[in-house]
């Protein structure tokens, strides 16, 4: 009996030193993400941020066959909207959050990223930009000329595409971006 109440303690404890190391593992390092302290302050207290389509959005229509220029999705188009104070906490808020990305050092997605959307936040004269891909569920950061990193945001998918369809309520292809089922 003593035998077996120790056997089942150490397959709690292999559980548990188990089960920990893999959700320290699948955390993301937000600074890291954007590029440093300074990055990330601009993103969690910006002054103002504004939001662009990318060039390749606007350029790609409905039914295109052509190749698309990849780097137009890395570009902004057309005029950017100030994003309303009451929607620049829940963009902060959600980038910044650790939990709003999935990270796994081993997996990589195959996917060529197309954004659609840039946000720009600004505070002085720093400006980081985060490009969204919502096919992927990747973005991009930008800062400067400079991409400093990606992630993989599938667990915030839904609220930031649900932030975007606010910024565009009557543009029928923003709005006919999907949500996704919860994983």
């Amino acid at each position: 009996m003593k035998k077996r109440g120790l056997w089942l303690i150490g397959v709690c404890l292999a559980l548990f030193v188990g089960y920990f190391a893999w959700r320290h593992r699948h955390h993301i390092d937000i600074q890291k993400l954007f590029g440093g302290p300074e990055n990330l302050q601009v993103v969690q207290a910006p002054e103002k941020v504004q939001i662009w389509k990318t060039a390749g959005f606007l350029n790609i229509r409905e039914g295109f066959d052509g190749q698309p220029d990849m780097n137009a999705f890395y570009k902004k188009g057309g005029e950017p909207m100030i994003v309303p104070d009451s929607l620049v906490k829940s963009f902060s808020e959600r980038l910044s959050n650790a939990s709003s990305y999935y990270y796994d050092p081993t997996s990589e997605k195959t996917c060529m990223p197309m954004p659609g959307f840039v946000l720009g936040f600004m505070r002085g004269k720093r400006e980081v930009d985060v490009f969204l891909c919502f096919e992927c569920d990747v973005l991009m950061v930008q800062v400067g000329e400079n991409f400093k990193a990606q992630a993989d945001f599938d667990p915030s998918h839904n609220e930031l595409l649900r932030l975007v369809k606010v910024l565009y309520p009557n543009d029928d292809r923003v709005q006919a971006l999907r949500e996704r089922k919860r994983r």
